[in-house]
Parts: structure tokens; C-alpha cells; sequence
């Protein structure tokens, strides 16, 4: 009995494995693996129900199977959970954030901020910051536009503005981390040094 289900299991005898070694190429898709799950847990059953003594097997046989079967079943799922990536409905939220860093040409000196920006799930962000320049302190407003790739990097411009005169527009690289909780974003602009922590405080 023990022979016959390990010799139904060998890698060898399951066609669709065997091509995929033979090419030496893994499955890709998540239809596949989902497939190829359900196939061999259909397999295994078979080879019970049609082996010697029907099912009337050991208890020990039948722990071995159902760990089998379920090993079968994570394993054709797990794939799936992993390929989850980010998108703008992940990251669309309320941040509290601090910038820190320098403006170094010209050499203004320390730059500052402390604010809360708000990224919209259509690829829009706004939000209002108190800012320190070389020990100048300033009530701003921020406007913009944002883009987010499946890797959880991407880019922000924003339009800084007091009252409603524009002073200045910048750039930034960002990375999400933590599930999307927090992110990370440097300035663009050249002669500056000043990069953004920034938490997710609510959803959007």
C-alpha cells in the first residue's frame, strides 16, 4: 500500500511536472498552480480509493495523505498572496510626515517642515505643512499630482504655496514600506539635501 502511493506521487509520473522539469521552467501563472494543486490532490485520493484494502488504511497512512493534501493546497496559494504588490488604492490615505535636510546651493542652510498630506486614490495629493527655512518660519499649503508602481516606489510633484501665491515646486522620489504605512520620499531639486518620513494616520 505504502509503495504503491509513493510511486503515484513520484515527481516522475505527473506528465505536467515532468514537462516543466524537463524544460526547466516553473508554471507562472496563478490558473496554473491552482490546476496543478487540485490535479494532484485529485491523484492522491485515487491512489487511495483504488489501492489495496480500499480505505481501509493505517491511521498513520491517513495522517500522512491529509498532510499531503494539505501542503498541496498552501502551496498552490501561496504564490498568489505573494504577488500582491502596491497600488493607489493601497497607499490612498492621510500622512503625518517631517521633512528634514539642507539647502546647500545656494547655501540657504537647515530646512524643516512638519505636515500632513493627503494622496487620493484618482493620483491627487493635498495637505498643509509649517516649514523652517535657515530659521524662518512659514505656513504653507501643498497641492499636487502622484503616481505609485506595483513595487511600491514613486514620484510626487508638489506645489507649495503661501496664501495663494506659488513659491516653489518639488519633486520627490518615494517609496512606500510597512504594509503601506509609512513611506519615505527624497527632494528632487537640485542643490537640496532633504528627505520626508512620513505614517499613515488615516485611510482616504
Amino acid at each position: 500500500m505504502k509503495h504503491n502511493l509513493l510511486a503515484g506521487l513520484r515527481l516522475g509520473d505527473h506528465p505536467g511536472r515532468f514537462a516543466s522539469h524537463a524544460l526547466g521552467k516553473a508554471r507562472s501563472t496563478e490558473t496554473e498552480r491552482l490546476e496543478e494543486g487540485n490535479m494532484m490532490r485529485k491523484r492522491v485520493w485515487t491512489i487511495l480509493r483504488t489501492s489495496e484494502g480500499g480505505l481501509s488504511m493505517k491511521p498513520f497512512t491517513w495522517i500522512a495523505a491529509i498532510i499531503f493534501l494539505g501542503v498541496a493546497t498552501t502551496g498552490s496559494l501561496a504564490p498568489a498572496a505573494l504577488a500582491h504588490g502596491c497600488a493607489m488604492s493601497d497607499v490612498a490615505a492621510t500622512y503625518g510626515y517631517t521633512s528634514t535636510g539642507t539647502i546647500v546651493t545656494p547655501p540657504v542652510g537647515p530646512f524643516l517642515a512638519v505636515g500632513r498630506i493627503t494622496f487620493s486614490n484618482t493620483g491627487t495629493l493635498s495637505g498643509k505643512q509649517t516649514t523652517s527655512i535657515a530659521g524662518n518660519f512659514f505656513d504653507e499649503t501643498v497641492s499636487g499630482t502622484y503616481t505609485v508602481n506595483p513595487d511600491c516606489t514613486g514620484t510626487a510633484t508638489a506645489n507649495v504655496y503661501h496664501g495663494s501665491t506659488l513659491v516653489r515646486t518639488t519633486n520627490l522620489s518615494i517609496v512606500w514600506v510597512d504594509d503601506q504605512k509609512e513611506a519615505r520620499a527624497i527632494f528632487l531639486t537640485a542643490g537640496t539635501a532633504i528627505s520626508i518620513n512620513a505614517r499613515k494616520i488615516s485611510s482616504d
